[in-house]
């Protein structure tokens, strides 16, 4: 019986739990890199170190290549979970969108069909016993869906759209309600001019920017997986960009419609201030000219009620006189 030292144990137990039998024979597996991306990795690989036993018929109980599409089954395995894990949870976030720019239902489609296409590739790879082909399937896993580098950037500027959409919802019906109270607080005299054309200006800005949001993504939505070909694989990367970049550029227009919207308030605001004090002092000025009224009145009241005393007396002192005579 061959003697065997901890080295052979250890790699026993590495192949063993590899193919999920029991601990036989002796390997050493190349490193596996993992990967984040859509990046071609290398193709696992099997280093079969020489038997100077050819007795041991354990050793010869794995073979090499069997070995090597053990590997590549549970590494293309893996790497398509991720991708489909990745879609259903994109996909739940695309149906939950409260605005849509036209092309959910086709991002909505797509992932569907790439998740089925992954489960399809998974199970062909799964049942070859061929090395050469299982190792062309588990590249087509990077090559030929780009989950990570096509389908789920589209979908994402999909989603940015239809936030653009709602974000634009949401300020016309800010603008409404600011429109209102500058037509309330002009009704009441409040000078609202300044008011009223910043949220003009405001509103303009904003008018054409639902189409600008669709234009901006509508290039990258019939992107291709590239299936390898780097020059279309830059074409991707650079069309993504651009219209990440086009979306950026609505963003920036409608945040500076929210500035302009929030200085027609603060105009508004302030011609409320101005018109309140005008109002003020109006009324301070009535009850100042109601009092001179008031105080003229009494004053006059007062004359008149002196000048009849006076009369009285000089009557009294008359009769006086008369009755003395």
């Amino acid at each position: 019986m061959q003697t065997l030292t901890p080295t052979h144990s250890r790699r026993r137990r590495t192949a063993a739990a590899l193919l999920g039998i029991g601990m036989v024979g002796s390997v050493v597996m190349g490193a596996v890199p993992a990967n984040a991306d859509d990046t071609l990795p290398t193709v696992p690989t099997i280093v079969v170190p020489t038997q100077n036993a050819p007795e041991a018929i354990a050793e010869k109980a794995i073979a090499p290549i069997e070995l090597k599409l053990v590997v590549i089954r549970s590494k293309g395995a893996a790497e398509i979970a991720k991708r489909q894990g990745s879609l259903a949870s994109t996909q739940a976030k695309l149906a939950s969108q409260k605005a849509d720019c036209g092309f959910n239902a086709a991002r909505a489609a797509e992932m569907t069909a790439t998740s089925a296409g992954l489960a399809a590739l998974g199970s062909q790879l799964a049942a070859t016993t061929d090395l050469p082909t299982a190792q062309t399937l588990y590249r087509k896993i990077f090559t030929d869906f780009r989950v990570y580098l096509v389908v789920l950037p589209k979908a994402g500027k999909a989603m940015r759209c239809d936030n653009a959409l709602e974000s634009i919802a949401k300020f016309n019906e800010s603008a409404v309600k600011v429109q209102g109270e500058i037509d309330a607080a002009k009704a009441k005299g409040a000078d609202t001019i300044a008011a009223q054309a910043l949220k003009d200006a405001a509103a303009a800005s904003v008018a054409g920017l639902n189409a600008a949001a669709i234009a901006a993504i509508t290039p990258c939505m019939g992107l291709l997986p590239d299936k390898g070909d780097k020059t279309v694989q830059a074409a991707n990367a650079a069309a993504l960009q651009s219209c990440d970049a086009s979306l950026d550029s609505v963003f920036a227009s409608l945040k500076s419609a929210r500035a302009q919207l929030e200085q027609a308030r603060a105009s508004l605001k302030s011609a409320r201030k101005t018109d309140r004090e005008s109002d003020k002092a109006a009324d301070k000025a009535k009850r100042d000219a109601d009092k001179a009224v008031r105080e003229a009145k009494r004053d006059a009241e007062k004359a008149a009620r002196d000048a009849k005393r006076d009369a009285d007396k000089a009557a009294r002192e008359a009769a006086k006189l008369v009755r003395k005579s």
